[in-house]
């Protein structure tokens, strides 16, 4: 939620036009808030409890309550961790770029000689 903006203004306080002063008027000086609106979101935080088990069921997943905490961890346990192994080689590593490369050149080459071009 974003923090409320705070804006202080100062303001000339109005001399009526009879009336002659010696020194000029104080300032007024007073500070407010401005509050963005309630979103209705924030308004209701209950949980809408048919609508989790049906987008579970639907998507085959399962609602959790805190009272269900224990078996949500046992679940998660037995499903085990997957293990990501990766492979990096450099583009310029692998020997087909090189073929590639060098098949590119020939053949430019050789169309430039045909062609009588230096």
């Amino acid at each position: 939620m974003e923090m409320p903006a705070v804006a202080d203004k100062l303001l000339a306080s109005p001399t009526p036009p009879n009336v002659q002063e010696k020194t000029p008027p104080e300032p007024i000086k007073a500070s407010f808030t401005v509050s963005p609106p309630e979103s209705s979101e924030m308004l209701d935080l209950s949980t809408n409890r048919p609508l989790l088990e049906e987008l579970a069921s639907k998507s085959g997943g399962k609602v959790y309550t805190p009272d269900d905490v224990q078996e949500l961890v046992n679940r998660l346990v037995s499903q085990g961790i997957p293990e990501t192994e990766y492979f990096e080689q450099r583009l310029w590593q692998w020997w087909v770029v090189l073929a590639v490369v060098a098949s590119l050149l020939t053949v430019e080459w050789v169309v430039r000689k045909w062609s009588g071009l230096p």
